[in-house]
């Protein structure tokens, strides 16, 4: 049995339901769904540890909540949700998605989430939500909102008592561990509003499920193809004749500042970015300066708009030099 397959019937065990017949308990289709996707998206192996569903009291919702936990808003059809994942689950999940490999231990030092962890967050969570939706609605569960997805960082865990009020939340929590040997472990942990939340009139849970689920594997095939993106130093006019007359050593004049605002520009010629041509380790870079805006929107100007895109890191050797490369040599 090779490595592969022993994850998939890993996989398969850790997510068998009880007897036949009987409706998976929310948070059982939850583990499933955290199985499946994990083995499906990642080729990751997880085991559940503990599962814990409950109706909790105002003062008991804190418990719930591992210290540190990225807190995620929930947006549904009504009501209100969160979505918790703790410091060991956005460490795997983190890694998966930026190097695609899974350490063998946890981060030596843990840091506070961001929003920018929960935008990094979003398609693994809502994957997650619409597989569990899939599974509870071909099982005809039918108190289970349908059609969550997640709407960026909650903030503040002090709020969560405000947001769901005297009515107590239903909570649903996994404890898992990652990887082969099971050495990493986190916890996931939902709130949601109480009650049964009715779908539209003629509206079928199952295909809002369904649709979720397509939308975001969709998502995943959209925002993984490869983008070209071009870099313009300048652009000139002059009559056909002199285009048509150049030769190798012909020099072209330039817009005074033109190394300084080089327009990034996606395939079609709409404009991205502006940024600064410099150099950093040896190599032509540029550093980018300012986004360009949405339509209707003003442009986020600064060098920190996009400064996690091109950290500058210690030490001389690997500093950006702004201006023209080569522009010290050749003067």
């Amino acid at each position: 049995m090779n490595d592969r397959t022993e994850r998939g019937v890993l996989g398969r065990m850790a997510g068998a339901g009880g007897g036949s017949g009987t409706a998976p308990r929310p948070v059982r289709a939850l583990a499933q769904a955290l199985v499946r996707s994990c083995e499906e998206a990642f080729a990751l192996c997880v085991r559940i540890a503990a599962e814990r569903e409950a109706r909790l009291a105002p003062d008991a919702i804190g418990d719930w909540i591992d210290p540190g936990a990225l807190l995620v808003a929930l947006r549904m059809p009504a009501g209100a949700g969160v979505l918790a994942l703790s410091p060991g689950a956005l460490a795997v999940f983190t890694e998966l998605l930026t190097t695609g490999r899974l350490r063998s231990a946890d981060p030596a030092t843990a840091r506070a989430p961001t929003p920018t962890d929960a935008a990094l967050m979003r398609r693994v969570l809502d994957r997650l939500l619409a597989a569990t939706d899939q599974r509870l609605g071909e099982a005809g569960v039918p108190d289970w909102p349908r059609g969550m997805v997640t709407d960026g960082a909650f903030g503040d865990p002090r709020r969560l008592a405000l947001v769901f009020g005297e009515a107590p939340p239903r909570g649903l929590r996994l404890a898992a561990s990652f990887g082969d040997e099971g050495a990493r472990t986190g916890t996931i942990t939902l709130l949601l509003s109480p009650g049964r939340v009715a779908p539209a009139r003629g509206d079928d849970p199952a295909r809002h499920a369904g649709a979720g689920l397509w939308q975001a594997r969709l998502e995943e095939r959209v925002l993984g193809a490869r983008a070209g993106i071009v870099a313009v130093l300048d652009r000139i006019a002059m009559p056909l004749a002199g285009a048509t007359a150049m030769r190798p050593g012909d020099e072209l004049p330039l817009r005074p500042g033109a190394a300084g605002r080089v327009r990034l520009e996606s395939a079609d010629g709409q404009l991205l970015a502006h940024g600064r041509l410099g150099q950093m380790q040896g190599r032509i870079a540029l550093r980018l300066t300012e986004l360009a805006p949405p339509p209707g929107r003003p442009a986020a100007a600064g060098p920190a708009a996009l400064a996690a895109a091109m950290p500058t890191p210690q030490g001389s050797s690997s500093r950006f030099q702004s201006g023209a490369p080569g522009s010290a040599r050749d003067s």
